[in-house]
């Protein structure tokens, strides 16, 4: 359970191309910090994997100094361990996005995500339930979620345990058999 006055740790996983928003992310821990410094040390960003925006990003966290916040994890070993240090996961993609595997696995660890209202995500995120829905660019919309989330604990709690039972009920490997099943045989 998630306590108000603790550490709340934000991570985001893919590849660093513009699609995945990565820049929109650091935007908006930018606009919190400068917005409401006594939350500087109650925020973790955990940035899994690298890509040709690495060094941008990387630079960017250095001129806003958010060093102390950022962590860049190029290769995690244990995905597992990733996900158990994660509270809430971040997916701001842009563009170019279907039915992401990143939130189906949060979800299956009971991580609320706050993702762009593009493609699939919608179908894997009930807005303000399991996570929260932006629109794709909206780093002040996500910045606002992120501090909703940062300041309520009980709402994070709650839709923690709405993430597993919607993976359960939606994406559980029993569940995407029997669908897959259903297709194959045009039911």
């Amino acid at each position: 359970m998630f306590n108000i006055g603790c550490s709340i740790n934000f991570s985001i996983i893919g590849v660093h191309e513009t699609r995945k928003g990565h820049s929109v992310l650091l935007k908006a821990l930018k606009d919190i910090t400068s917005r409401s410094p006594d939350l500087y040390d109650r925020i973790k960003v955990s940035i899994e994997r690298y890509g040709d925006l690495t060094k941008g990003l990387v630079a960017f966290v250095d001129e806003n100094n958010l060093s102390a916040l950022v962590v860049f994890q190029n290769h995690v070993e244990n995905i597992s361990t990733f996900y158990m240090d994660t509270d809430v996961l971040i997916h701001p993609s842009l563009f170019s996005e279907d039915l992401p595997n990143v939130i189906s696995e949060a979800m299956a660890f009971g991580i609320p995500t706050l993702g762009s209202k593009i493609a699939g995500i919608p179908s894997q995120i009930s807005d303000g339930v399991n996570g929260f829905l932006i629109k794709p660019g909206d780093h002040m919309a996500l910045s606002q979620r992120m501090e909703t989330l940062i300041d309520n604990s009980e709402k994070l709690n709650s839709m923690s345990k709405e993430c597993v039972a919607k993976f359960d009920m939606e994406f559980s490997s029993d569940v995407a058999v029997g669908r897959y099943t259903d297709l194959i045989a045009g039911k």
